[in-house]
This record gives structure tokens, C-alpha cells and sequence, in this order.
């Protein structure tokens, strides 16, 4: 695989499928550390947020049930 000039890739097909990549889904790119970039589909960020909103929430009642405020 190459980048052209416009610093662009094409993604190939057997791993889009293996991370739930779809044709016009939104994604977000990291930069991991020099030569390692990563493709984050943005709908598993939203989960991931969420996900941790939920057990913050969580430990908040549990830690609020055990007198703590």
C-alpha cells in the first residue's frame, strides 16, 4: 500500500470488515507514536464514552450508598 499525493490510502476491504468499517461511516485518526497511526470508528468512541459514563455513574450510587458524598 502507498500513500498518493494527496497523502491518501485506501483502507482495504478484509479489515474494514474485521473492524465494523462501513462505506460513509465517520472515523477519527490517531497519531499512536512516529510510523503507527490508528483508524477509530467514531460510533466505538461514542460506546467507549458512554460505557465509562455509565460506570462512573456506578461507582457514584455505590460510593453514595456507602455514605460517601
Amino acid at each position: 500500500m502507498k500513500i498518493n499525493a494527496k497523502r491518501q490510502i485506501t483502507l482495504p476491504l478484509d479489515q474494514c470488515k474485521a473492524a465494523g468499517i462501513e462505506k460513509g461511516d465517520e472515523v477519527e485518526i490517531f497519531v499512536n507514536r512516529p510510523g503507527i497511526i490508528s483508524v477509530v470508528k467514531k460510533e466505538f468512541i461514542k460506546e467507549q464514552r458512554l460505557q465509562s459514563l455509565n460506570e462512573l455513574s456506578a461507582l457514584d450510587q455505590e460510593l453514595s450508598g456507602m455514605g460517601y458524598e
